[in-house]
C-alpha cells in the first residue's frame, strides 16, 4: 500500500518536539529530494565520486544512537550506487563501525585536535571529496565551542570535524542531516534558529539541509529519493537497522534523550525507526516531485 506522505513529512513525523516544524518553512518543501538529485547528479558526471559521511554526538560519555545507524546506511547505500565512500568519526564513535566497515573505509580520529587547518588539508588532500555529509554530528556556536541540547559545553569530548565543512574546496557537495539546531549544517539556518528555538545554533553551512525529527530518520529518507532516481535497491531492511543500533548498544551507545544504554534512539522505542522505514519504503515519487 502507498503511503500518501512526502518523504519530508515522514522523517519530520513528531518535529514539534524539537521546533523543527518552524524551521522548514525556511527551506524548500522538497528540501530531501532536492539534495538527493544533487547527488545523483554527482554520479551522472563522474564515474566514481568520493564521499565522505561525518558522524558522532557525545551524549553521557559515549556516542549517541541517533548518527552512527543513519551514517553507516547511508554509506552502504552510496557505496551500492557507485560512489567510493568512508565513514569519519572520532574515537568515542568509532568501537560502533569497527568490525563492520572495511578498515579502508574507516577514518577515525583523536577527541582533541591541535592543529585544525593541518587535519582539514591532510584528510581533504588524502581523499578528494566530492561530497562532505554530515549525520547529527556537533557543529560549533558562535563562540567557538560545542553544545549539547542542554546548552552543555561538550568541547572537550567533541573532535572539531566539523572543520571539514568550513570553507570546503568550492566544486565539494555539502551536506547535513540534523533535528535539533546544534548539528553541522544547521548554520545555514542559524538566524532563524535563533529566533525560533532556544538553543545555541550551530554556526557550520552547508549547501543542502535536511531536518528530522530523528537524524537517522533524514537519512532514511535521503536513501529513500536516491533509491527512487537511480531505481538501484538500497533502503536498509528495518530489521537490519535494528539489530545494527542493538549492536551499538552493545558496544556502549545510549539513547541521546535520556542518556541511558538502552535500546532507544532520541526517545523513540525501535518499532518506531521500523515504522519510518515501513512508510518510506512504501513512499513513491511522482511527477508532482512529492510521494503519493
Amino acid at each position: 500500500m502507498r503511503d500518501s506522505r512526502s518523504v519530508e513529512d515522514i522523517i519530520l513525523g513528531d518535529a514539534h518536539l524539537r521546533g523543527m516544524d518552524r524551521l522548514r518553512s525556511h527551506l524548500p518543501d522538497d528540501f530531501c529530494l532536492r539534495t538527493a538529485r544533487a547527488m545523483a547528479r554527482l554520479l551522472q558526471e563522474k564515474p566514481s565520486p568520493s564521499a565522505l559521511i561525518v558522524t558522532g554526538f557525545y551524549v553521557n560519555g559515549a556516542a549517541e544512537t541517533d548518527g552512527p545507524p543513519g551514517a553507516y546506511f547511508l554509506y552502504k547505500a552510496l557505496r551500492t550506487l557507485g560512489f567510493s565512500a568512508k565513514i569519519v568519526t572520532d574515537e568515542i564513535c568509532l568501537p560502533l563501525f569497527e568490525g563492520v566497515c572495511p578498515p579502508d573505509d574507516l577514518i577515525g580520529t583523536a577527541q582533541r585536535i591541535e592543529n585544525e587547518e593541518a587535519f582539514r588539508s591532510e584528510i581533504l588532500e588524502e581523499t578528494h571529496p566530492d561530497l562532505l555529509c554530515a549525520v547529527e554530528r556537533c557543529g560549533r556556536t558562535a563562540d567557538g565551542t560545542y553544545r549539547n541540547m542542554n546548552g552543555r559545553d561538550i568541547s572537550r569530548f567533541t573532535a572539531p570535524l566539523d572543520t571539514l565543512f568550513l570553507g570546503p574546496p568550492k566544486d565539494v557537495l555539502t551536506v547535513g542531516i540534523g533535528d535539533g539546531g546544534n548539528e553541522v549544517g544547521m548554520g545555514l539556518l542559524r538566524d532563524v534558529i535563533h529566533e525560533e528555538l532556544s538553543v545555541e545554533s550551530s554556526v557550520v553551512p552547508v549547501q543542502y539541509l535536511i531536518l528530522s525529527t530523528v537524524s537517522n530518520w533524514g537519512a532514511y529518507g535521503l536513501i529513500r529519493y536516491l533509491e527512487i532516481l537511480s531505481g538501484i535497491p538500497c533502503l536498509p531492511d528495518p530489521a537490519e537497522v535494528a539489530d545494527w543500533i542493538a549492536r551499538s548498544v552493545e558496544r556502549g551507545a545510549v539513547d541521546g534523550i535520556s542518556g541511558l544504554n538502552v535500546l532507544k534512539v532520541d526517545g523513540f522505542e525501535l518499532d518506531r525507526e521500523r515504522a519510518v522505514i515501513d512508510s518510506l519504503r512504501h513512499c513513491h515519487l511522482e511527477d508532482s516531485g512529492s510521494c503519493r
